[in-house]
């Protein structure tokens, strides 16, 4: 970078890549995910199903090794529309939680993403 012209060029190029991609609709993530075997995958839940937390776990289900099985919220109704969506996605219904300690509890969860404030 020999200009402050030529940063501030490529970091607005950066920035609206970005946002592009994370507009991907969920027909289009779903039908680019692989065939995995259930032994290769890691199953992840969250924690915080709104905003930060649905952004990680849209990031996180781009990749075909990785499959969500637990959703936990204290909203209902963000959980259910985060259900619907991780059905969409991998085709499997995730189980739903109230309680994170519940959702912890589970022994077929490899990793946890938290995304509340």
């Amino acid at each position: 970078m020999k200009s402050r012209r030529k940063f501030v060029q490529n970091a607005s190029k950066i920035g609206i890549g970005s946002t592009l991609l994370s507009g991907i609709p969920l027909e289009l993530m779903a039908s680019k995910r692989k065939k995995i075997s259930a032994n290769d995958k890691i199953n992840f839940g969250v924690i915080g199903c709104k905003g930060m937390g649905w952004s990680d776990m849209r990031s996180i289900l781009k990749n075909s090794e990785t499959d969500c099985i637990a959703l936990c919220d204290v909203d209902d109704k963000v959980l259910e529309e985060r259900s619907g969506n991780v059905k969409d996605i991998t085709g499997k219904k995730p189980k739903i939680y109230n309680d994170y300690r519940k959702l912890l509890e589970n022994k077929d969860i490899d990793a946890v993403v938290i995304g509340t404030p």
